[in-house]
């Protein structure tokens, strides 16, 4: 049994029918039957003829989304159908994929689903699972966590149990004073480094995202209670994992630790003892004082010779290579390894292999380019269908070397603005990690379903302000907006609500007499929190963090954006 969330449009315009009628529905309106589509290419076919003018990566996106709607959904397993009211609703498939030639266009691929429960409030689940919920696709599976026994468990009454303990680094640590006693009874013994998921260091702080604030109240903490983190816990996703030292207790040099393969990438669970290979690769001593130097900063620089004797050496690396920064603030740039595709390996061929297996490879995947790589994980090159068709068309016997070219590259660390036009030129662009394996690929999919995500908040709030003045040049008399300004001479220029800040609504609203004047027909303490909360979350959003703005904090916006248009009443 699996667990899916199908999600009912971006705003909620499928959802009093799914539940109404028990159905999952799928959107992509324009696309037809999907009853004979035996394959992911028959599916293929019919999103490019209702969007002939997306691009390869967008379609192949939605015709992966299609494809499980259609075929991987299997009757009895469960589904998920976030509420746009904040709740949940939980129910079991129960039948084939069907197409509703008589509905509206947009609602006529379908899902029968039994519904077991339609009102289940945030606070069912735990935050981990909140997370995946959160996730922008609009059908996806619940993997991360054992989600679909834990998905079974609310279906059935009881209480989401949050993740096994040894699911992920560091979730069986209950707070911070427990975590520095753990680090420091590893630095006692023999044991490896306590490794910790970013996610879960964040969430012992109190904290969902890497902003200035946190990431400064964390660095400070860690600071009093001699702690280093391997890789800086600024760096990777969320999901990234970390080691955890006693400063200035580093590992022996004379085998690689699991502090070498975490910091370089590898798994946290690989064994010590493994033979090097793309997963598991030998690693110098070299390269690990390099990583602990990076980790440590300014408080120990590379020796002068460092750089002839590695022969992977790199660009100094932009987030520690500059004293005069404030490093609570400079350590969350935007790197290429903050994307999660950077940390996803990518289908490969092996240099050795044929180039009928690249073909292959590359015809059942769907894959315009695959990259090559060495016994090490090193990028040797790429082969396309384009360097494929030049290479034939000089030699019919053409092999793998003859039509590998050229790949356009960067390191994880480096800032991800730099490498777009790499990115718009090529297609995509490889990413390696600290001993230059591949571990990643970043494409315009990924770069254009970051910035929705990034771009998201903002839009929603300035929707809202832009309500609020409406609202408010509609409704409040022109003396009670200059009273709430505490500037007397912007106060006294103040012609109408544009004069406001976002920050001082919450004060318009609070006056009785401005209140009354607007005769909102809404409680007015639920109201003004709502109003601050949202002039605080607009002023976090104003402070740099490499991750996304929480599924609860976008949640919220839509709902005050909901209330707002109705209070509004026009488009």
């Amino acid at each position: 049994m699996r667990a899916w969330v199908v999600r009912a449009g971006r705003h909620g315009e499928r959802e009093s029918d799914a539940l109404e009628h028990g159905l999952a529905i799928a959107g992509w309106t324009g696309t037809t039957d999907l009853s004979a589509c035996a394959e992911r290419s028959d599916i293929r076919e019919v999103i490019e003829a209702a969007y002939p003018d997306e691009n390869d990566y967008t379609l192949r996106n939605w015709t992966g989304q299609l494809f499980r709607f259609r075929h991987e959904i299997a009757v009895g397993d469960l589904l998920v159908l976030p509420r746009m009211n904040g709740q949940y609703a939980i129910g079991r498939v129960a039948g084939e994929y069907a197409f509703r030639t008589e509905a509206e266009d947009g609602m006529r691929h379908i899902r029968p689903i039994e519904w077991v429960r339609t009102d289940l409030p945030r606070e069912t689940f735990q935050p981990d699972l909140l997370q995946s919920l959160g996730s922008l696709l609009t059908i996806f599976e619940l993997r991360r966590f054992d989600a679909a026994a834990r998905v079974a468990l609310v279906a059935d009454g009881g209480v989401d149990p949050g993740r096994p303990d040894d699911s992920e680094p560091g979730a069986s640590v209950k707070g911070r004073r427990e975590l520095i006693e753990r680090v420091r009874e590893h630095d006692r013994g023999t044991e490896e480094p306590l490794t910790i998921s970013i996610r879960r260091l964040l969430e012992l702080w109190g904290a969902e995202r890497r902003d200035r604030a946190s990431v400064a109240q964390i660095r400070r903490d860690l600071d009093e209670a001699g702690l280093l983190s391997v890789p800086p816990f600024t760096e990777g996703t969320l999901d990234s994992v970390i080691a955890l030292l006693v400063a200035g207790a580093e590992p022996e040099e004379t085998e690689p630790s699991q502090l070498t393969r975490i910091a370089r990438g590898a798994p946290a669970e690989s064994a010590t003892d493994a033979p090097p290979s793309v997963e598991s690769p030998g690693v110098d001593p070299v390269e690990l004082s390099g990583v602990v130097e990076r980790v440590v900063g300014s408080t120990r620089r590379p020796s002068p010779d460092r750089g002839e004797s590695d022969r992977h050496a790199r660009p100094a690396d932009p987030v520690s290579s500059d004293d005069d920064v404030d490093d609570s603030y400079a350590a969350v740039s935007y790197l290429v390894g903050n994307l999660p595709s950077a940390g996803t390996r990518p289908v490969f061929i092996k240099a050795t292999d044929t180039l009928t297996s690249a073909m292959t490879t590359m015809m059942l995947q769907q894959y315009s380019q695959l990259p090559v790589l060495d016994e090490h994980g090193r990028l040797v090159g790429a082969v396309s269908w384009a360097s494929i068709c030049g290479a034939l068309m000089f030699n019919t016997k053409a092999t793998l070397k003859d039509a590998t070219v050229h790949a356009p590259e960067v390191a994880k660390t480096q800032h991800l603005l730099e490498c777009i036009v790499h990115i718009d030129k090529h297609g995509y662009v490889l990413v390696r990690d600290d001993a230059h394996r591949v571990c990643g690929i970043v494409t315009p999919s990924d770069i254009s379903q970051e910035f929705r995500s990034r771009v998201s908040p903002f839009v929603l709030v300035e929707e809202v302000e832009q309500r609020l003045r409406r609202i408010v040049d509609k409704r409040v008399p022109l003396d009670h907006i200059r009273n709430c300004i505490t500037n007397k001479k912007k106060a006294a220029e103040a012609e109408d609500a544009t004069s406001l800040t976002l920050g001082n609504y919450p004060h318009l609203f609070r006056d009785e007499n401005a209140w009354q004047a607007a005769g909102l027909p809404v409680d007015q303490l639920h109201f003004t929190t709502a109003l601050k909360r949202c002039a605080e979350l607009r002023n976090d959003l104003m402070h740099f963090s490499p991750d996304p703005v929480g599924v609860e904090d976008i949640e919220f916006l839509n709902g005050l954006l909901n209330l707002l248009r109705n209070l509004d009443g026009r488009g």
